[in-house]
């Protein structure tokens, strides 16, 4: 009885190493997956940036053009 209590004990204890790497694991993740997600929000605020400028030299362009064209004729 008292060997079945002492193996049942040991099963506890590895079940709880295991639950506890689980949860380390788990953190790790999570941490790794917000680093992640913070990189791309800041890729894309980058990109978003690129698009606004080339938007606005782009509109700048057109808006040169037609004065000039407005000029000419």
């Amino acid at each position: 009885m008292k060997a079945q209590l002492n193996v049942k004990n040991a099963e506890v204890s590895e079940c709880k190493i295991q639950v506890d790497d689980l949860k380390s694991q788990m953190k790790s993740e999570t941490k790794s997956r917000e680093e992640l997600q913070l990189h791309y929000q800041s890729r894309l605020r980058e990109k978003q940036a690129e698009i606004d400028s080339y938007r606005a030299y782009v509109h700048t362009s057109i808006m040169f053009f037609l004065e000039i064209n407005i000029i000419l004729v």
